[in-house]
């Protein structure tokens, strides 16, 4: 998600269950595990909030909506994998 300042980045792991979260202004990571998914809703903690988040369109990775339990929404379009990976979340040695 791209706002005026900052991004936030998600990159999500189908295969461990696993979200990671981080911002191009600050560089921590926050990960949590995910229940559901994303073609209808999945449902994650990170540091404390309470989120949600599913693709837009079923069957469509391009774009997500992430909602937190504070009423906040925000659409995220898809980037690719490998360069989010290599890009912001080097530290912590993902596969490709």
């Amino acid at each position: 998600m791209r706002f005026n300042d900052y991004a936030i980045e998600y990159l999500i792991d189908k295969n461990t269950s696993t979200i990671y979260e981080t911002t191009t202004d600050d560089h921590s990571i926050s990960q949590s595990k995910f229940t559901g998914s994303m073609d209808e809703n999945i449902s994650f903690n990170l540091d404390g909030l309470e989120m949600t988040a599913f693709n837009h369109y079923v069957g469509n990775d391009s774009v997500a909506i992430f909602n937190d339990s504070s009423g906040n929404s925000n659409k995220a379009s898809e980037m690719n994998p490998e360069t989010t990976k290599s890009t912001y979340f080097k530290s912590l040695n993902l596969p490709f």
